[in-house]
């Protein structure tokens, strides 16, 4: 039986409504592209998303780094549908490892990407200050939990941490090849 173009339309359009209703509490975004490497630049620190010491392993720090568009701070999104949302795994260009997250208030860290694991996970907020800036939220926790920056300094752990949609949580730009995204 052939569908009418007017009803799938109308039922693609009502899918994308009820989909964009389910996942605004989250608040995502998706002018990002599936693509990178992009370089990840905290606008507070004016600094950048690093794997620590060209670390290849697991367990590896992730801190902000003056940023040197090195491999070691360019980083790729890949998003999926996880559930209802539309979740992106954040993976280093350098290593081919996933960011992961830990309980709140823990350093976040590198790890073989598992597309699976909820740890891996995160949601891309949008600011509602700049259009092309983010935070990163992390999609397996039942509270607002971010990727937070601890201090102003190179070598500054990223922690996982609360985020509460003011002015003091961490907001990212994307940058690839120099770049805002």
């Amino acid at each position: 039986m052939r569908i009418p173009t007017a009803i799938r339309t109308t039922g693609l359009c009502a899918l994308v409504l009820a989909l964009g209703l389910t996942l605004a509490s989250a608040t995502p975004s998706y002018a990002v592209s599936d693509s990178g490497p992009y370089t990840v630049f905290a606008d507070q620190s004016g600094r950048c998303l690093d794997v620590f010491n060209w670390d290849t392993s697991d367990s590896a720090a992730i801190v902000q780094w003056e940023c040197t568009w090195a491999m070691n701070q360019r980083w790729f999104l890949r998003g999926g549908l996880h559930g209802t949302a539309y979740a992106f795994t954040i993976r280093s260009a350098h290593t081919n490892k996933c960011l992961q997250a830990g309980p709140p208030v823990s350093p976040i860290v590198q790890r073989t990407c598992d597309g699976n694991n909820a740890w891996q996970l995160w949601l891309l907020g949008s600011s509602r200050r700049w259009s092309s800036a983010y935070s990163f939220v992390f999609y397996g926790s039942t509270s607002p939990a971010c990727l937070v920056q601890p201090g102003m300094n190179n070598g500054d752990r990223w922690v996982l941490g609360w985020c509460n949609g003011s002015s003091g949580d961490t907001m990212f730009r994307l940058m690839n090849a120099g770049f805002l995204q």
